[in-house]
């Protein structure tokens, strides 16, 4: 049983340049908020992911959320491997549902994207939509009847975080 229990020192990759710096360790962070208190029954945190690395350079990560969370993503080639199988995206709106295990996620090149999370119920309430129908998996805002596009247009207008927080 030790063995599950052992630290291990995790990964440092100096191509990968947040925007947003590094933990001590080096680890890179992104830029993450607390919602203004008129959202705050229904949004759980805003945050921006953005990382300056060379074209064709891929990054493999994970999600693992318990919440629905809605990703615009304004740069870079992301992959997820969802319930459904692999999916792609470039530049999309999209609303992802909790995950019941880790989510393969990865990008290519320097991304941005600008985000937020659910409460529990926030979803249903607002959207109709059923958190089991959406588990392990993304949707686009388009399909949902939201304004995906817009969305991205808005975002595009802004090159600064607190202006995709406004």
């Amino acid at each position: 049983m030790e063995r599950f229990f052992k630290r291990g020192q995790p990964a440092i990759d100096a191509t990968f340049k947040s925007r947003f710096g590094t933990t001590r360790g080096g680890q890179p962070v992104c830029l993450s908020r607390a919602p203004s208190d008129d959202i705050a029954p229904w949004i759980g945190r805003l945050y921006v992911g953005a990382a300056d690395v060379p074209e064709g350079y891929r990054v493999d990560c994970g999600l693992f959320y318990d919440a629905t969370v809605f990703r615009m993503q304004l740069r870079g080639i992301w992959e997820a491997d969802t319930l459904d199988g692999p999916r792609m995206s470039e530049q999309s709106a999209l609303m992802f549902g909790p995950q019941t295990r880790m989510m393969r996620l990865s990008t290519v090149g320097p991304f941005l994207t600008v985000g937020f999370s659910l409460r529990p119920g926030t979803g249903h309430a607002l959207l109709r939509t059923k958190t089991r129908d959406l588990l392990d998996r993304f949707v686009t805002c388009d399909e949902l009847g939201l304004p995906g596009a817009a969305a991205l247009a808005q975002l595009e207008q802004e090159s600064e975080p607190e202006g995709w927080f406004a």
